[in-house]
């Protein structure tokens, strides 16, 4: 008997820091699973083409090649931004992996204007082997960043890994739905996962907000993210940034002080705070980010690359 594909069309939203509206392109087969693929339509400008997965929701398509606003645009063959890296560590290299959503995915800029590239240009020059792997996605949470580091972040068996932190990474935790696309959720502190199998797109969802402490969920993952690069044998650093978008911002201020001070509490690890490093560094705020849409332009990535070499290098992560 002949298979029957089904196309079913989808509205949703997602982005990093700022919602657009996506189409779903979804064949639906019966008795075997396609591949359902997530496009904004206005992909063909932003580059925010994606691929449903029942774990994470959403992630890179593998292999891609495209542009976002003009600049090239690459996907390797494993999902990641940028050029080919095996999951086997080249003998005497080192590696730096970083977890993050579309700041880190590189929204607007080309794949040799991307910080994580900036990175590993500087520690190759410098005469230091490393690879620097790109992990974001646009979208993606802390919770998410974290379940695609257990699944598959270890294989590379990175020596230090980087988490990067927006505030709005405090919303995206407690909701089973982002940007209008579901997305897992964890129900406690203690990481109790929900919504997985993450429904696919053409299913009918209802919104489910847990009343868990944002902060302290956000916190209680990273907690759990060190644990796993304690047991991998690798160093976590967390990377906060976006208050120097609205410096004078009393809300960003206030969620500032109660993450710094909750976090000093509950979890030792190396913290950078970008938007500090920016203010010190180089120019801030504006300058670095495009308008309207508020992510990095290259003169943001590049601010962001010099900012967490000097950081890996004074606090001797590299070594």
């Amino acid at each position: 008997m002949s298979r029957r594909i089904l196309f079913r069309l989808v509205t949703v939203g997602l982005a990093g820091a700022v919602g657009v509206s996506l189409l779903f392109l979804a064949p639906v087969i019966r008795r075997n699973v396609f591949p359902i693929y997530v496009r904004a339509p206005a992909h063909k400008v932003t580059g925010q083409s994606f691929l449903y997965d029942r774990l994470l929701g959403w992630r890179n398509i593998p292999g891609r090649e495209a542009t976002t606003f003009g600049q090239p645009l690459t996907i390797n063959s494993r999902g990641l931004r940028g050029p080919e890296y095996p999951f086997e560590k080249p003998a005497g290299t080192r590696r730096i992996l970083v977890l993050g959503d579309s700041y880190t995915w590189g929204y607007g800029v080309a794949d040799e204007e991307l910080f994580t590239m900036l990175l590993e240009e500087k520690l190759v020059a410098d005469g230091r082997a490393f690879e620097v792997l790109n992990c974001g996605v646009s979208g993606w949470g802390t919770d998410q960043e974290y379940l695609f580091f257990r699944e598959e972040g270890t294989r590379y068996s990175p020596d230090v890994v980087v988490l990067t932190f927006f505030f709005n990474d405090l919303s995206e935790v407690v909701a089973s739905m982002m940007y209008g696309s579901a997305k897992p959720l964890f129900l406690n502190n203690d990481l109790e996962l929900g919504n997985v199998p993450v429904p696919p797109p053409w299913k009918k969802q209802e919104l489910v907000v847990t009343d868990v402490n944002p902060f302290e969920l956000v916190v209680a993952i990273m907690k759990e993210l060190n644990g796993l690069c304690v047991r991998a044998g690798c160093r976590l650093v967390v990377m906060k940034f976006g208050n120097s978008l609205a410096p004078r911002s009393e809300r960003f201020l206030e969620m500032e002080r109660r993450f710094e001070s909750l976090l000093a509490r509950e979890l030792d690890v190396p913290y950078l705070d970008l938007d500090e490093a920016f203010a010190q560094n180089g120019p801030a705020g504006k300058k670095l980010v495009s308008v309207p849409d508020g992510h990095w332009n290259a003169a943001g990535h590049r601010e962001t690359a010099l900012a967490l070499y000097r950081f890996l290098v004074d606090n001797r992560l590299l070594e």
